[in-house]
């Protein structure tokens, strides 16, 4: 009876056993799906992230630099047909080229795939880096971006992040190509900046115009090109700037592109600029460097702004080679010495000017106790003497120093001596600012937004310094900085076009129009706007010689008129304020003739 009922419960046990292990076998394989599809789910997640980051980092590096950051054209047509046959490689804008994404050209970023990219240095061929599969590809002219190796699930293959039905058939609005800037209302047809680079105009697509390059600068319109007379001067200024313009091959007419700034991404923290030839820049935080043709070499003067406030500064650079006395950043009269020595020739016969601190009154410290008083140029004693030591140390630490690209200005015109201190700006087509006594112009100055940087007016040993390194990189002679500037700055005595700005205020000058701007006829004064003629700029630096006196922080050799100026205006003859002059007026002096210029450091 025992046995019976053991043999029952073992036969009802087996059947159990065998139901259970096929509930188990069951719900594996569906944890075990579900597992792997998950997994592939967070595998394409992870792709379409990785594509999104570098799409918004593509663009920013092609705004900045005008194409996309890829050297090596991708060439296995296998992965690309393979890529193709899942209907995301558009027949409408995938049109041109495939390039491995230079990853090397993009700052902050992170990917999850991508990891072949590290094999690939500066030998790589494009036929071996085209043999890589786990790697971000770029198409030319749709800027799309796939992942060669791509993402399985659920059977299917993934390699972007949009399917076939999403697929954009509209084509980007290139703003360049290949480095090359497409005029807007036009679009990319074909070809490359070397070879038959074409474009068309975006209402008629039948008006197809080609890029010519352009060897060497040009004074005068070609032979072969169709103008208006009033656009011959603006044509001229764009290809002398940009290397060559588009031309119509139906009827020789011109498509030239207009002045666009580039600029640099903005510096989070104090850094170090080096141009190509390895000279190098301080470069103050919230700041950015000139990307523009003619604006990004020291020798040639680079320009910064300031990326709030959209103020300009040009780079003076100050060689190390110079100091054979000084031996440290705190050497501060050695520093000046050397300084002096270096700049000797621009101080002839105004031996009695110096940086030294004088009251309101014009008397220095050693006939004076007033040490307080902060009506001579805005300081007292101590924050003169501490600006100056900042002054010295940071030139002689960082090589160089900054100055405003163009005087200061001010949005309005100022009438007379009671006119707001609104804060200045320094930039192009305003007016100068004028009006205001050289202590106000040190307060104001000292107000303006330079970052982790100092901003005051300049010493007159940084003034000195600024035309010595014209001197020697424009090779200048140092009659036309010293005995007469007219040949490029305002005065009375010299005529020029006014290209760019406008007479802030006309003492009896003539003005003809000539080719779209004005030109001013015989010997009349004139105040103009900052930047108002590329004649009367040096090195990116305007006005330099005429315009306004400019305030500094020097003392002249006049107890009575003890602030001194620097640099001729507009109502002297070249001859009477060339670019080295140096003046002098009282503490209360404010009038339309004296405004000022401002330094970082």
């Amino acid at each position: 009876m025992m046995k019976n009922v053991i043999n029952k419960n073992s036969g009802v046990t087996l059947v159990s056993l065998a139901i259970a292990v096929s509930v188990i076998l069951i719900l594996t394989g569906v944890i075990i799906y579900n597992v792997r599809d998950n997994l592939g789910i967070s595998n394409l997640r992870e792709m379409q992230s990785d594509i999104q980051n570098l799409r918004d980092l593509v663009s920013d590096y092609y705004s900045t630099n005008g194409k996309i950051p890829a050297k090596l054209k991708y060439t296995n047509t296998e992965n690309i047909e393979r890529i193709r046959t899942t209907g995301v490689i558009s027949e409408e804008v995938d049109i041109g080229d495939f390039y491995i994404i230079d990853l090397s050209e993009l700052e902050n970023l992170t990917l999850n795939y991508g990891e072949d990219y590290k094999n690939i240095s500066n030998a790589t061929t494009e036929d071996e880096a085209s043999q890589y599969e786990d790697i971000y590809i770029i198409n030319e002219t749709s800027q799309n971006i796939f992942y060669v190796e791509g993402i399985q699930l659920d059977g299917e293959m993934f390699y972007t992040d949009y399917t076939s039905e999403d697929v954009d058939k509209v084509a980007i609005n290139l703003r360049y190509f290949d480095g090359v800037k497409i005029p807007d209302g036009y679009i990319y047809n074909s070809g490359t900046s070397k070879e038959d680079l074409s474009i068309s105009d975006k209402d008629d697509v039948t008006k197809i115009y080609n890029w010519v390059i352009t060897d060497q600068d040009i004074e005068e319109i070609p032979s072969d090109v169709q103008i208006a007379e009033d656009e011959q001067a603006d044509f001229i200024k764009s290809v002398n700037l940009f290397d060559g313009y588009y031309k119509s091959s139906t009827d020789n007419t011109v498509v030239y592109i207009v002045n666009e700034e580039k600029w640099s991404p903005t510096y989070d923290v104090d850094g170090t600029y080096t141009d190509k030839n390895g000279d190098t820049a301080t470069i103050p935080a919230g700041f950015q460097v000139s990307e523009k043709k003619g604006e990004t070499l020291i020798d040639e003067g680079l320009v910064i702004r300031n990326a709030t406030t959209d103020d300009r500064y040009v780079w003076i650079e100050v060689p190390k080679s110079i100091y054979t006395t000084a031996t440290s950043e705190t050497d501060y009269s050695n520093i000046e010495k050397d300084m002096q020595t270096y700049t000797a020739k621009y101080k002839i016969g105004k031996e009695g000017y110096a940086d030294v601190w004088y009251d309101g009154s014009g008397n220095t410290v050693e006939n004076t106790s007033n040490r307080n008083d902060t009506t001579g140029c805005g300081l007292t004693y101590d924050e003169y003497n501490n600006l100056k030591e900042t002054m010295l140390s940071r030139v002689y630490t960082n090589g160089g120093f900054w100055i405003g690209q163009y005087e200061a200005g001010s949005s309005i015109i100022r009438k007379d001596g009671n006119a707001e201190l609104t804060m200045p700006v320094v930039k192009e087509g305003v007016y100068p600012y004028n009006y205001i006594t050289c202590s106000n112009a040190q307060i104001q100055t000292a107000k303006m937004n330079s970052g982790s940087y100092t901003s005051s007016l300049m010493f007159g040993i940084q003034r000195d310094l600024v035309l010595k390194y014209l001197e020697i990189s424009q090779k200048l002679a140092v009659e036309e900085i010293t005995s007469d500037s007219k040949n490029w700055g305002n005065y009375s005595n010299s005529n020029f076009s006014i290209v760019k700005g406008e007479y802030s205020e006309d003492y009896g000058a003539i003005f003809r129009p000539i080719n779209g701007s004005y030109e001013k006829v015989g010997d009349k004064s004139v105040l103009l706007t900052t930047g108002a003629t590329d004649r009367n700029s040096r090195m990116n630096i305007y006005d330099l010689a005429g315009n306004v006196f400019e305030w500094t922080l020097e003392r002249s050799n006049k107890t009575s008129n003890p602030c001194a100026v620097r640099g001729g205006m507009f109502n002297y003859s070249g001859s009477e304020g060339p670019a080295s002059y140096r003046g002098s007026s009282s503490t209360s002096y404010n009038f339309f003739n004296s405004g000022f210029r401002p330094a970082l450091y």
